[in-house]
Formats: structure tokens, C-alpha cells, sequence
């Protein structure tokens, strides 16, 4: 008998209920829309709901993005070469703050990276 492939089935998440801390069920779907946004949906969850006026920043200075149309060549760029599967674990809203600890798998070219940690800010 022959080996069975086996197939890894990635998606995003976020915890269960509808709203965060202070913030209403709306603008708690915006901020988790943002954060899960990946190659399948970053027209609808992340463009959408920017303006003009985004400013991004990735790392110790190195992605900074001002307006909506840089941000759409960046992300249409990231999602070119990679596929990319974030999970909140665990969520923090207050006042105008989003602050999510998540852990993401990522398929690249090279090869894949699972269960990576990290935390986003969104104001």
C-alpha cells in the first residue's frame, strides 16, 4: 500500500464573541477583519476599511506605509509570494486600542513556518 499525503488544512480565527473590552461588536469585527486579513480576503477585510489618512508601520522601522494606495501595492506584493494564516489567541480593547496576541503559519517558496508569535497594535 502506498502513503497516504497528508494535507494541512490552515485558517484564521479569533476568539469566540461578538465584542472586545470597550468596543462595540462592529468595530471589534473591523479590528479582527484587519489583523486576519491574508492573500484569500485583503481586498475586502484589509483595504476596505482604510482611508487615505493609514499609516503602517512593520518592525523596527522597516515597512512604513502612508495611504491606501501604498498599502494596496504592499499587500498585493506580500500575498504574491506567500500564504499567510493568522489566529488571535487573546484580545485587548480599550478607549481607541486593538491590541491582539496571535500566532501565524505561513507557507513561503522556501518552505513553511508555523506557529509563530507575535502582537499587533491598532489605533
Amino acid at each position: 500500500a502506498g502513503a497516504t499525503a497528508k494535507t494541512e488544512m490552515l485558517k484564521t480565527g479569533y476568539p469566540s464573541g461578538a465584542a472586545c473590552g470597550t468596543f462595540s461588536a462592529a468595530r471589534t469585527q473591523v479590528a479582527r477583519d484587519i489583523l486576519t486579513c491574508n492573500q484569500d480576503n485583503w481586498r475586502e477585510n484589509c483595504l476596505a476599511h482604510y482611508s487615505d489618512r493609514l499609516e503602517y508601520t512593520d518592525g523596527p522601522g522597516l515597512t512604513h506605509i502612508a495611504g491606501k494606495g501604498q498599502m494596496s501595492l504592499y499587500l498585493n506584493n506580500q500575498f504574491q509570494f506567500s500564504r499567510q494564516y493568522l489566529t488571535v489567541s487573546e484580545e485587548t480593547c480599550t478607549a481607541d486600542t486593538y491590541i491582539a496576541t496571535w500566532s501565524l503559519d505561513m507557507d513561503l517558496g522556501t518552505g513553511n513556518l508555523r506557529a509563530m508569535p507575535g502582537i499587533s497594535v491598532l489605533k
